[in-house]
């Protein structure tokens, strides 16, 4: 009784969630009302309290459950041996086949995560150590470090910036038709860690990073 009990409110949670990204991505989420979400999963508000406060709760969700399931996918590839470089491809690529597919989608919640409001912004995430996503970026860093392929002096939060803004690029050139087709926005991104590692590398020549 207690696992159907427990399935029940995992497919009641997963309804608020799905119903909730659906109208945030047409209306925003500042746009949308908590009793819109509860119509469009067919349940009552009371019980989209019972799972969360906020809409900006809801919205943290989403991006909680996306970035889960990123990381458990790359988590081979980071606990292995292969390049940092690689490493680091593979979570950005990982992320970018969310906007590859189902485009229409991605690119309104990509606004949303990339502008929120405030009242959202509160909810969503957070800028240091304590971030999974950070955390990760952190670790491949110390990976790329321990190669000796990373400088060791540099700044955690300011290389992680910066290697996540080669991601950001790659989705907006994406967007904006830069790119013509998902074989030529991996040979982009791979371009771009590339030339950044060899920019950061310790030694003098290209193609030292590894």
């Amino acid at each position: 009784m207690t696992g159907l009990r427990e399935e029940k409110k995992r497919q009641t949670r997963e309804a608020i969630l799905q119903n909730a990204l659906r109208l945030f991505a047409e209306k925003g989420v500042e746009n949308t009302s908590i009793e819109e979400i509860a119509q469009a999963a067919g349940v009552g508000k009371s019980t989209i309290y019972g799972y969360f406060e906020t809409k900006g709760e809801i919205f943290a969700a989403y991006c909680d459950d996306k970035l889960s399931r990123i990381l458990t996918d790359v988590e081979p590839l980071l606990a292995s041996d292969a390049p940092t470089q690689d490493k680091l491809f593979g979570l950005f690529w990982r992320q970018m086949q969310n906007h590859l597919d189902g485009e229409d989608h991605h690119r309104h919640m990509i606004r949303e995560m990339a502008f929120p409001a405030l009242s959202v912004a509160k909810e969503v995430g957070h800028s240091d150590e304590k971030d999974p996503y950070v955390k990760v970026i952190l670790r491949i860093m110390a990976d790329g470090q321990q190669r000796g392929c990373l400088r060791p002096d540099l700044d955690p939060l300011i290389t992680t910036g910066h290697l996540y803004g080669l991601f950001q690029v790659t989705v907006t050139a994406w967007y904006n038709r830069f790119f013509q087709s998902p074989d030529e926005v991996r040979e982009g991104l791979r371009a771009l860690i590339r030339q950044a590692f060899e920019g950061l590398a310790t030694g003098t020549q290209p193609g030292r990073a590894s």
